[in-house]
């Protein structure tokens, strides 16, 4: 796979397939981010997802220069394209850290303006029930989620000036009692519509929306076709539609419980009806799978393209990822 789409069978025209990095396994790390881009690159991606809290780049809510160089050098050495996700918990409606977290983003933005990513993924916000949270339709909720879309649309000028587009995900953890647009797809499709910038899409978290459209009760295609005409990127893993979870990994996999992040196929979701349901879709398909499974790489990715219906790229060897290692700083 190249840079120029390749449109399969299905009519989805990929521009590149990644793989998701591990903050919590890299922490700062620069021999194991090379490390794991290596594998990622090995395995016959064209992209990796960085994870912007396990790279020490933004200290204090502004890009640290020098560490910007060093991993910038890390990233071009692996010779992939990147998209960026942010710190799993920043939520622009936190009524404590909310400023604080708005400075991150606007670091985000400039880092992946800074090593040319292409995508930036926001978790979406919400205000927990614990927080004050009242309903959307309470002049309070009304107020909070204005002011959310008019900072979206605010970062959407900042994502235009750094060449990005944000891809707000929907997530399968945010409690429902919550003040949110952030769980349900088709909640995001109108929060993002309301937003109206060009740069501000929506990040289609699949195995999320497995979870969820099973515990709530909510069309798994439904909503795919909801947020289709948004869709800025999309993340693909797998698991088997039982939210709960014991919270340990070791214990869920077992059981099939939780956010496993397992490969295309391992789980319950009917990729060929998804696929077709995504027909159209024209960015990065973006697997997020369980780190431990990083020896099954290759086989997953031929497992991806098989499905996908693309051409894989050839296969590096393990050569390569020793020698980004040695990146210089």
């Amino acid at each position: 796979m190249t840079g120029s789409p390749q449109t399969p069978a299905g009519g989805m025209p990929i521009v590149g397939l990644g793989i998701s990095t591990n903050a919590d396994m890299i922490d700062g790390d620069d021999e194991l981010l090379a490390q794991h881009l290596g594998q990622i690159a090995d395995a016959g991606c064209t992209h990796a997802e960085l994870i912007l809290q396990g790279l020490d780049v933004v200290v204090g809510g502004a890009l640290q220069p020098a560490r910007v160089r060093r991993v910038a050098s890390v990233l071009a050495s692996a010779g992939l394209r990147y998209s960026i996700h942010l710190p799993y918990d920043l939520n622009l409606m936190d009524q404590e850290w909310g400023d604080d977290y708005r400075a991150v983003f606007d670091a985000g933005l400039e880092f992946a303006g800074d090593i040319g990513a292409e995508v930036v993924v926001y978790h979406s916000s919400f205000l927990a029930p614990g927080s004050g949270a009242v309903a959307a339709e309470h002049p309070r909720g009304r107020d909070l989620l204005k002011r959310d879309i008019d900072q979206l649309r605010a970062l959407g000028d900042a994502a235009e000036r750094n060449g990005v587009v944000i891809g707000v995900e929907n997530n399968a953890w945010t409690d429902p009692a919550a003040l949110t647009y952030g769980l349900r797809p088709s909640d995001i499709a109108r929060h993002v519509e309301a937003v109206a910038h060009p740069n501000v899409g929506i990040t289609l978290d699949l195995g999320h929306l497995h979870l969820t459209s099973a515990a709530y009760g909510w069309g798994f295609i439904e909503e795919i076709a909801a947020v289709r005409p948004l869709l800025a990127h999309v993340h693909a893993h797998d698991n088997f539609a039982r939210l709960s979870q014991n919270g340990q990994y070791n214990k869920d996999l077992p059981l099939g419980r939780g956010d496993l992040h397992l490969p295309m196929g391992w789980g319950s979701i009917d990729w060929e009806t998804t696929i077709d349901a995504l027909a159209g879709y024209s960015g990065i398909w973006m697997m997020e799978i369980e780190y431990r499974l990083s020896g099954l790489f290759p086989e997953i990715v031929t497992e991806a393209t098989r499905r996908l219906g693309i051409s894989p790229q050839p296969q590096r060897t393990r050569a390569t990822a020793a020698a980004l290692m040695r990146a210089e700083p």
